[in-house]
């Protein structure tokens, strides 16, 4: 995940509309419009709260290469899951997350201060998930 929202940007993208048909920026075509969902699942003590980016881009990567991914939060186990879905970028310094800092940041009540995966580095490859977390299968306590 990239360290701070105003890293990213919403785009919405020319033409299209609901006129336009399933291809047009609203249904997800190719010149589909950002945007940000996030949904509760579950049932109450062993729900997910989900955050999806679809669509959007990074501040500096002149590329206009769009970004997706997803933060999965599981209130059973407390695990943090973060799944890619598009990191590919044109100019070499952002693919995979190269200009990206990946990990999470604890409350600040603890001596490390977080866990960090990947800080410019291109290591977030599409399809790449990671999990935050204490069970060997994230979000799956006592399974």
């Amino acid at each position: 995940m990239y360290p701070f929202l105003s890293d990213l940007v919403l785009r919405r993208a020319p033409g299209g509309g609901p006129e336009a048909g399933p291809e047009s920026r609203y249904e997800g075509g190719p010149e589909a419009d950002s945007r940000v969902y996030a949904k509760t699942v579950g049932e109450p003590g062993d729900r997910r709260f989900i955050v999806q980016w679809d669509r959007v881009y990074s501040l500096d990567d002149e590329s206009n290469a769009p970004l997706s991914f997803q933060t999965v939060l599981y209130e059973k186990t407390g695990d943090v899951r973060v799944q890619y879905l598009a990191t590919a970028s044109d100019d070499p310094d952002f693919d995979a997350g190269g200009k990206a800092l990946a990990g999470i940041q604890d409350a600040g009540d603890s001596e490390y201060g977080g866990l960090l995966y990947a800080w410019n580095e291109p290591k977030l490859a599409a399809g790449l998930a990671l999990c935050y977390g204490l069970h060997p299968r994230c979000g799956e306590a006592g399974r």
